[in-house]
This record gives C-alpha cells, structure tokens and sequence, in this order.
C-alpha cells in the first residue's frame, strides 16, 4: 500500500513539473507579446508627441512615458504570471523600451521628422524679423566705365556673391552718350539696303570716333553716323514690356536709356499705376524733340471686342505722366491741315505755327500736346505687332491673351503673315472674322502685317544665334522695332524715334 502511494506521489510531481513548465512557456510567449505591444505603443507616443511639438523630447518628458510604460508592463505581466514564476524579465524588457526612448531620434522616421524641421527652418529663416532694431551693412561694389566717342552705347551686367539670405551684388557697366546737336530732315543719296531707307532723320553727331558719313544737300553739310545692322537684344524688349528697364542694354536705332533715365521711368511707371490703379501700363517709347524728349505710357484699359483699347501718358523730364488728351476729329484734321513735318519741340504748351500758308482753322487754339496725341495714335496704328496666335477669342467674343501660345516655329517666324497689329481691326476680312460665331478656333480676327502697304514697308530679320532672334523694323516710321523669340512667349515692341513718317516710301522701294 504504501509502495503504492509512493508512486502515485512520485508521478503526480512529474505531472506537475511538467505542467509548470508548459505554462512557463506559455507566460514566456505572452510576456514577449506585451513588450512587443508596449514597444510599438511608446514608438507611436514619442513619434505623435515629437511631431506634435515639431522638436525633439527633452529628457524629463521621454522618462515619464517609459514609466508610464514599464507601469503598463508590470500590471499586465502580473496577471499573466504564474504563481510559481518568480522572474518576469523585467529588467529585459525595461532595457529594450529605454533603447527605445533614447534613440528615438535615430529611427527612420525620426530622422525624416528632422529633416522636415530643417528644412522648415531654412525656409522662414529669410522672412524672419527681429522686434528690435536693426542695422545690416552689407557691401557691394558697382564698377562704371564712361568712354568718350563711343556713340550711343550703354551696356550692364550684374551678378549676386554670398549666401541667399544676405546677398551681395557686383555691378560692371559701360555708359556712353551720343551727343545730338542738330536734326534736320535731308534725303540720303547714299546705296540702299534691304534693311534701311533713303528718306532717313539724319543726326549731326559730336562723336570723333564714330563711323560717320558726309553728305551736300543745299549747300550745306550733314553728318551721320552710317547704319549699322546693331543686335536687337530680346531682353531689352521683354523688359520693356514688364517694365523692368534695367534690362534695357540695347534699343533701337541706337537710341537708349541712362541710368537716370532708367530710374525716373521706374518710379513714375510705378507711380501711374496707382493712381490709374491698373496694372497694365507699359513703357512705349521715346520721341525726341530739340530741346526736351517725351516719354509715353500706354495703358490697355479693358478686354472689350474693340480691344485693345489704348490710353496713352506722356512725361517730360520731370517724368511726371500726364493722360493725353482725347482728339476730336475736328481737331486731329485741324492737326495735319496744317502739313508739320519738324521734329517736336518738348514742350506741350507750344502753339502750333503754319508752315506753306496754310492757315489753321477758326477754333480753340492749337499746341503741340494735340500734335504729339495725333502721332502717337497714328504710329501704334500703323505698327503695334504681335505674333500671330498670341491673342484669341473667347466664346463671349472678348480677345483674351492665349494661355496655348508657345511661340512660333523658327521656320515661320520670319514670315509677316505670322504677325498681326495689336489694336482694333480694319480690313473687312478681320472684321468679319471677329463677328463669326465659329471663334473656337478663329485666329484671323486681327489685320496681318502682310497686307501693309506698300509692300516692302517691313525689314525682317533673325539672329545666327541659336535664339533665332526675329527683328521687325517699320520702314514707314524708323525706330520702331518689335521682336519675338521663336518657341517660346518672349515678344515684344518699342519706339525711339523722331516721329517722323517717311510718307514717300512707295518711291524708294
């Protein structure tokens, strides 16, 4: 009996240290499972905590969430645990999560967290403004060379040294002024070329080593610098066009603008466009005069079937613009009654004389101001060009500027059939495009360049560089020029001139 209850004792401790060990085992299993758990919840915590906070933990807050989760871990791991288990690997577990809080900030996604901030940082560090006062002196230099017997002549270059937030600028330029002492209006003898005239505003220049020519009209002497094919640069035009003048190295005909010149126009530009409280005011030329210049505006004043609907300003040396007055009809024929063919004086308030008898017609008097509207209006008409496509009609019938426009193909774009005038058509083919209700794909809504008369009253030419800078030059009015970059939306126009027609062009071609 008792042999017997020896055996049964003996077998019921190997049941029973075998059971302890499986449920050992089993504990072993679900312990892992509750740090793998806990190790993922405090990853999240510091992860959510660091992004919300947009810097990293300091010290104090990363040990308050390992005790918040090794108090997670003891409770849990207490009701798992076994009576007869007395290691619950805590001190294990306790190591892995505090690896964890430490090196949160060496994780994948810590490391991307940081990089944002950086990032952040260096993108609001320029804006940034300190609340007290400041001084920052940062130095420059501008180096400007002032040759003599250049001619007319004006080229800069600059470029930004240093960091981002605190830049430098080096300036070098070369700035030459031409000397205009007399203009008289002659006929030039000398041979023509496909690019120029000989009905030509001759200038009498003080410049000795320029390239001049000599020319008896009338027993008298005039001197003038011999054309030169000069590059029409397509910065200076898409400048003008922005009104970024500085950018202005070359213009047309050899005319440019001075640095004082530059700076006045920038600042009563800016100055027109808020008082008339519309961006679209552009620089549109220079004419000059004998004793003073003009410098005129022009507005495009709303997007209406007429368009565009110019409104133009003119300045004098005070650079001050002033509306031009609206002609009647009675007083623009009043105006070329009287067959002015001088240049300008400069001053607005000059009476017009009559010149060959002709006398002006009773009525208010006339001044010079009426005069410089009707030439103004009537050298846009004849030469304001655009490539053909930039502009569209919408389905309301309004000309828009066109969003698809990419430029013209290089080889098309030396053809005049590709340029229309910018302003109100008037060829009945145009008009009667505009009118059309099929405008989805109407482009023939404004008058072609090919269509001008005489034929020949436009010089074209493209740059050999790998541009393929196209030149439009008007023969009927000389300085005027308007350019386009092909494939791209680069184009543009200006006028520096004398305002002077050359009426009898048909005879010279």
């Amino acid at each position: 009996m008792n042999g017997a209850s020896d055996a049964c004792a003996t077998e019921r401790e190997g049941l029973k240290q075998e059971l302890e060990k499986q449920l050992h085992s089993i504990f072993l299993v679900q312990r892992s499972i509750v740090e793998q758990v806990l190790y993922q919840r405090l990853k999240k915590d510091l992860l959510r905590k660091m992004r919300r906070k947009k810097r990293e933990l300091d010290v104090k807050e990363k040990l308050r969430m390992l005790h918040g989760a090794m108090s997670d871990y003891d409770s849990q791991v207490e009701e798992l645990r076994p009576l007869f288990v007395s290691n619950t690997e805590r001190d294990r577990a306790e190591k892995r999560l505090s690896q964890l809080q430490w090196g949160i900030g060496d994780t994948a996604e810590g490391k991307e967290m940081k990089q944002r901030w950086k990032m952040e940082r260096l993108r609001r560090a320029p804006t940034r403004q300190s609340k007290d006062i400041s001084i920052s002196l940062s130095p420059g230099m501008r180096l400007m060379l002032r040759p003599s017997g250049l001619g007319n002549f004006q080229l800069f270059s600059r470029r930004k040294v240093g960091p981002n937030q605190n830049p430098n600028e080096v300036a070098v330029g070369i700035h030459n002024d031409g000397k205009v002492e007399t203009c008289e209006t002659v006929k030039c003898p000398g041979e023509r070329t496909s690019d120029a005239t000989c009905g030509v505003l001759l200038q009498k220049w003080r410049s000795p080593a320029s390239s001049i020519a000599s020319v008896t009209a009338a027993n008298a002497r005039f001197y003038w610098p011999k054309p030169s094919r000069s590059k029409l640069c397509a910065s200076a035009f898409a400048a003008m066009n922005a009104e970024d003048l500085e950018g202005l190295p070359v213009s047309s005909g050899g005319h440019v603008l001075s640095c004082e010149e530059i700076t006045c126009l920038q600042a009563g530009l800016t100055l027109l466009k808020a008082t008339e409280k519309n961006p679209v005011i552009q620089f549109w030329g220079k004419i000059l005069g004998k004793e003073r210049d003009y410098f005129i505006a022009c507005e495009i004043r709303d997007l209406k079937p007429a368009y565009p609907n110019k409104r133009f300003f003119y300045a004098g040396e005070d650079f001050k613009f002033k509306a031009m007055p609206d002609l009647s009809e009675e007083v623009g024929e009043a105006v070329s009654m009287l067959q002015l063919t001088t240049p300008l004086t400069g001053d607005p308030t000059a009476l017009l004389e009559s010149v060959g008898g002709v006398e002006p017609k009773a009525g208010p008097a006339l001044t010079e101001l009426d005069r410089l509207t009707l030439l103004v209006q009537e050298i846009d008409f004849d030469t304001a060009t655009v490539p053909k496509g930039a502009y569209s009609l919408n389905e309301a019938q309004v000309v828009v500027p066109n969003s698809a426009f990419r430029g013209l193909e290089p080889a098309k774009a030396t053809l005049l059939e590709n340029y229309v005038h910018f302003r109100p058509p008037a060829s009945v083919v145009s008009l009667k495009a505009q009118a059309s209700n099929d405008l989805e794909f109407q482009s023939n809504f404004l008058d072609s360049l090919a269509d001008d008369l005489p034929k020949g009253c436009w010089a074209v030419r493209q740059e050999p560089e790998k541009s393929g800078l196209v030149t439009l030059r008007s023969l009927m009015w000389p300085g005027y020029s308007a350019f386009h970059v092909p494939g791209t939306g680069k184009f543009g126009s200006v006028y520096f001139g004398y305002a002077s027609k050359i009426n009898d062009l048909a005879f010279l071609l």
